[in-house]
């Protein structure tokens, strides 16, 4: 009797197991978290001939990502009104739909969407819509929504039950392009940062190593989560930049792998820049770049080589000529 009490149990624990591991929510969350800070580019399939995209670029950019919600602009043409906002709540997603006049302000039918009934699959999730859609569009009270994503393609899909409406865009995610500007009502202009923080150089740098992790961890909290994406990763940057006896060439170490080597989940280039503004201030260094061309600069490191990316392996020294007096 034992025995099978026994079995049953680790019956019961290794299927409990199996459906945590298998959860097809979280495994499309993860996959499109995957794709945070991307620009793609794509087409209209559906309806055949729409004039308002006729003719024009179709681009998404997962621009922000948190644990719990992912928000994609979509942009067409010059149109940068449209962003697919996505949040993810006890095993379920909701689709909310933000527009916006080129103000910045809301337009006035706006938060629309669905949510998740099922778990759906690791490659569809489908959003049915929500009370808040039926009263604020009672039309629109059958619409049906749905995002696939697979290694090649991601769609976004909507069919209005009992109508002839229907809208289907397929966008490329093996292909990457350059990240568009910032959409209507998004805030992103380049700042100075917000406080002066001490970062000393020099031949103890070393001995500073802890010390100087919390600091840049502070520095991307500004814009994410403050957690490094590979435990170490910062302290072997700093240790590696240590070894350079000239300081403005550990503060171009620094900056340099903070990019290249993908630390964060975001704000990469913009805690980068910040780190080596304070990192000049504290040291007595002299930057040649206003903050808007540091940042510049952080992004021509952060492409592939074949896409006009800069690399710097080997030749920090030629870093700190662009970076510093």
């Amino acid at each position: 009797m034992r025995k099978i009490t026994f079995s049953l149990l680790a019956l019961f624990l290794s299927l409990n197991l199996f459906s945590q591991e298998a959860n097809p929510t979280q495994q499309f969350w993860e996959k499109l978290q995957s794709h945070c800070g991307k620009t793609y580019e794509g087409i209209m399939e559906l309806p055949k001939g729409d004039d308002p995209f006729k003719g024009k670029r179709l681009l998404m950019h997962v621009r922000s990502c948190t644990p719990k919600k992912i928000k994609i602009p979509f942009f067409v043409g010059q149109d940068s009104s449209r962003t697919w906002v996505l949040s993810y709540k006890k095993d379920r997603i909701t689709l909310k739909h933000d527009h916006r006049h080129k103000d910045g302000s809301e337009d006035d039918i706006n938060f629309y969407g669905g949510v998740t009934t099922n778990p759906g699959q690791a490659g569809i999730q489908i959003f049915s819509a929500d009370e808040r859609t039926q009263r604020m569009i009672p039309a629109a009270s059958t619409n049906v929504w749905w995002i696939t994503l697979n290694d090649s393609t991601f769609t976004y899909n909507l069919r209005r039950l009992g109508t002839e409406r229907v809208f289907r865009v397929v966008m490329d995610v093996t292909d990457p392009k350059p990240t568009p500007g910032a959409p209507w009502g998004w805030k992103d202009k380049v700042k100075e940062p917000k406080e002066s923080i001490d970062i000393k150089g020099g031949e103890d740098l070393y001995k500073r190593i802890d010390n100087v992790v919390d600091i840049i961890i502070n520095i991307n909290k500004r814009y994410d989560s403050g957690t490094e994406l590979h435990s170490g990763q910062l302290s072997s940057i700093i240790n590696s930049a240590s070894y350079y006896e000239k300081t403005a060439d550990q503060g171009s170490s620094i900056f340099y792998s903070l990019v290249t080597g993908h630390v964060f989940q975001n704000g990469v280039k913009r805690t980068a820049r910040d780190f080596v503004i304070n990192f000049a201030e504290s040291n007595g260094l002299i930057l040649k770049l206003k903050p808007k061309k540091i940042k510049k600069l952080a992004i021509k490191l952060a492409k592939p080589v074949g896409d006009g990316g800069l690399r710097f392996d080997g030749k920090i020294d030629e870093l700190t000529k662009i970076l510093f007096e």
